[in-house]
């Protein structure tokens, strides 16, 4: 359980993992959570965009953390890494869809 503290928007949230569901829960703060963090919004935007890292943050002081810290990392290595850019349309789909709109053209040509 890691509680999360947004230094600029006072927002306060808890991330925990129990029985293999990841749950966020906004509003509040647990005492009894493993790690505390305290980052700006903007922290974790950057750390979205892809434009800095976790622990590259957690490096440079733009992320505090007490408490167990390797609980979080460990929490943070159970996450899949997602290719930010994605096919919404899968190719072949889009192929299928091309070839759709070629024989309604031709056929309006006919």
């Amino acid at each position: 359980m890691t509680n999360w503290n947004f230094t600029d928007t006072r927002e306060q949230s808890v991330l925990s993992l129990e029985n293999a569901a990841l749950t966020f829960t906004a509003g509040r703060l647990r005492p009894a959570a493993d790690s505390n963090l305290a980052l700006a919004r903007a922290t974790l935007t950057a750390i979205a965009a892809r434009r800095t890292t976790f622990p590259e943050a957690v490096k440079n002081g733009a992320i505090g953390v007490t408490g167990d810290a390797d609980k979080l990392f460990e929490l943070l290595g159970l996450l899949d890494d997602f290719e930010p850019m994605f096919d919404v349309v899968g190719r072949r789909l889009q192929a299928s869809a091309t070839r759709v709109a070629l024989i309604q053209e031709r056929r309006r040509d006919a």
